[in-house]
């Protein structure tokens, strides 16, 4: 009886979703590029090292990896149709004590443009403009990185992020924080 009850139940959600779906126009998934991915830096088993304000050395492990379909522009997830759905991936480093603050990249591709975020947990996602760096190039802790964006925040609470450098070739290179706390990237060259 149950086995038939929810052999019904899906035929009724399923009647409903394709008879929904006769009302919209059809719907367009943008892909991410190659290109787009660069983005990301972090591979699968990648680690990083910085050197925090103490000069104690820190490793930061890639922890997560996802790809996510969002409703494009113009659209919400409670939206009846949506004729645009946009993919964003995103890739999470931790340090392996889970005692920093987790940083990450998150691309989002729509059918006419490419948004990179780079954020820093619990201090927000930033967009950086990857048409425009902010230096062609810039000394991070003695290694020279050229094509560098920096984000800066607008709030100086003791934990917010105060200061950040990223760049689409190392990922981040240096962050710091309004209570002091700083992270620089330890080349690997």
């Amino acid at each position: 009886m149950k086995s038939t009850f929810t052999l019904m139940l899906s035929f009724v959600v399923g009647a409903l979703l394709f008879s929904s779906c006769d009302k919209c126009d059809e719907v367009k998934y943008s892909r991410a590029t190659t290109d787009d991915l660069e983005w990301l830096v972090y591979g699968q088993d990648d680690s990083i090292k910085f050197v925090n304000q103490d000069n104690v050395l820190l490793t930061f492990t890639r922890v997560n990896a996802t790809e996510n379909q969002l409703p494009g522009e113009g659209y919400s997830a409670s939206d009846e149709c949506i004729e645009k759905v946009d993919v964003q991936h995103l890739v999470t480093m931790q340090d392996l004590k889970n005692q920093h603050p987790t940083f990450g990249t998150a691309v989002t591709r729509s059918s006419d443009k490419l948004k990179v975020n780079v954020m820093l947990e619990s201090r927000g996602m930033h967009e950086i403009n990857v048409e425009n760096p902010d230096f062609e190039t810039l000394e991070v802790n003695g290694q020279n990185y050229s094509n560098v964006y920096e984000i800066t925040a607008d709030s100086t609470r003791t934990y917010s992020l105060k200061r950040l450098l990223f760049n689409k070739s190392h990922g981040v290179l240096y962050y710091e924080l309004y209570d002091r706390r700083e992270y620089k990237l330890v080349s690997d060259q």
